[in-house]
């Protein structure tokens, strides 16, 4: 093979090579973000009573009950959202696992629990 034609079959593969990228970065931006759902703001509980998570903004504290102090502030980012109303904090743990926190303006009775589709009747 000659150096003049394999020099040219170098050049049009790079050619080629840096038009097919340019081609799919630009039907890349064509396509639309998905958005992750929101983190509704407001008191959060994994049981009716007790403990409380709080979330103003884009930071959210615990509220313990019947002690006076909170927890200090930390960014939304931490918890993980899994339904309407239904967040997580993977690194909040109780008993085994981390519980499911549901927001308070969710249906509820004294005798249910939250879980990740909602409150539910019983125990853990």
């Amino acid at each position: 093979m000659n150096v003049f034609f394999r020099y040219s079959l170098v050049a049009i593969t790079v050619a080629l090579g840096i038009n097919t990228l340019l081609f799919s970065d630009a039907s890349a931006a064509k396509k639309p973000k998905i958005q992750s759902p929101q983190i509704s703001r407001g008191i959060y509980w994994y049981r009716p009573i007790g403990l409380n998570l709080e979330i103003v903004g884009n930071r959210f504290r615990y509220n313990y009950g019947d002690s006076p102090e909170p927890s200090s502030w930390a960014s939304v980012s931490k918890l993980r959202y899994v339904n309407k109303g239904v967040v997580r904090d993977p690194n909040f743990q109780a008993g085994d696992s981390a519980p499911y926190w549901c927001l308070s303006t969710l249906k509820k009775d004294n005798n249910e629990y939250c879980t990740k589709d909602g409150w539910q009747k019983g125990g853990e």
